[in-house]
């Protein structure tokens, strides 16, 4: 089954970071593991939907603060509700014992 997939859609995935309280790019970037430059153009993505505010950081003017918005909240909660099929669909052709392993090996190589 083939999906498209928004830059939105996406960004999605970045939520959980977001939905305690205002985080900085250069960090949350950090913890999530991608490029700042990445993190810049999927907060414009986000922001431009109205599912993020972006704002100059009150503690260093040079940096940007992000906070995602009611919107925001909504579109986390489709987001995770829609994370088991899509698991489902992707990892079919696994057996549960197979995707324990996998899940094993993935936490390992992320140091879970």
């Amino acid at each position: 089954m083939a999906t498209t997939t928004r830059a939105t859609d996406r960004g999605a995935a970045y939520f959980p970071q977001l939905s305690a309280e205002r985080l900085d790019i250069a960090p949350l970037s950090e913890e999530l593991r991608i490029d700042r430059s990445v993190m810049v153009g999927v907060c414009d993505d986000l922001e431009r939907e109205g599912h993020v505010r972006r704002e100059r950081n009150p503690r260093d003017r040079r940096s940007y603060a992000v906070t995602i918005t009611d919107s925001g909240r909504r579109r986390l909660a489709a987001a995770q509700a829609s994370i088991p099929a899509f698991l489902d669909d992707t990892f079919h052709a696994l057996t549960g014992d197979e995707r324990r392993r996998l899940s094993a090996i993935l936490a390992k190589l992320l140091g879970r």
